[in-house]
């Protein structure tokens, strides 16, 4: 099932947005890698001169995180990508995320992405969709809520993140 997943989220396309083959579109990827804004809560993924993203991804891929660049249609760079992570074919879980060049935050990219994904992944049978946001990112959890998630746990100090404590907020998708 999760390879069909892949193979359907590789041709997923909206109004504005297309997924575009990732290991063609490295530099992009490394953009939004470099990017302090996008990645300011996502240290792991930072570029990293000692660890290349060419290097760091297949790593993250045997670790089941899997990641899909987007790119508007009408221009050719990279502006954002998705993630599934979490699968768990068993009981038919998935988590999703999503990550976008700050320079093309607030026109409503993130929110046509994960309503596309979510859409697949609906029609794939998958009947439980999670993100999890970390605490502090009302952005990411007023996108989640018009997406149709629901807070559904906070596990409180999960992480510390540049010195700061933050919760794991887990939201999952009402069907």
């Amino acid at each position: 099932m999760l390879e069909k997943t892949k193979q359907n989220v590789m041709k997923l396309e909206t109004e504005r947005l297309k997924i575009c083959d990732r290991d063609q579109n490295i530099v992009g990827l490394e953009k939004i890698c470099a990017d302090e804004k996008t990645m300011e809560l996502y240290p792991d993924f930072r570029l990293n001169p000692e660890r290349p993203l060419a290097v760091f991804l297949p790593l993250l891929e045997q670790h089941g995180i899997f990641v899909f660049p987007f790119k508007e249609k009408l221009e050719d760079a990279v502006i954002g990508f998705i993630t599934i992570n979490n699968v768990d074919e068993a009981t038919k879980s998935i988590e999703i995320g999503y990550f976008l060049l700050s320079s093309h935050w607030s026109k409503g990219y993130a929110s046509e992405i994960t309503v596309a994904l979510i859409e697949i992944l609906k029609n794939q049978d998958w009947q439980r969709i999670m993100a999890t946001v970390y605490s502090g990112n009302a952005a990411s959890e007023r996108l989640l809520e018009r997406c149709g998630f629901a807070l559904e746990d906070v596990i409180k100090d999960k992480c510390v993140i540049n010195g700061n404590n933050h919760d794991d907020m887990i939201y999952s998708y009402k069907f």
